[in-house]
């Protein structure tokens, strides 16, 4: 029915909405680990001079 569609609907988007808060906590969390190897990076080139 309209009704069970209509909900089957609403139950994706919510699904669809936190699926987009997963992954952008995972980017953030990408973007905070490669900022760390940056870090890393330099402290490893200033240690071989």
């Amino acid at each position: 029915t309209s009704q069970d569609l209509a909900s089957e609907i609403i139950q994706l988007k919510q699904t669809i909405s936190h699926q987009q808060e997963m992954l952008s906590a995972k980017n953030e969390l990408i973007a905070l680990q490669k900022s760390q190897l940056e870090t890393l990076q330099k402290m490893v080139e200033k240690l071989s001079q």
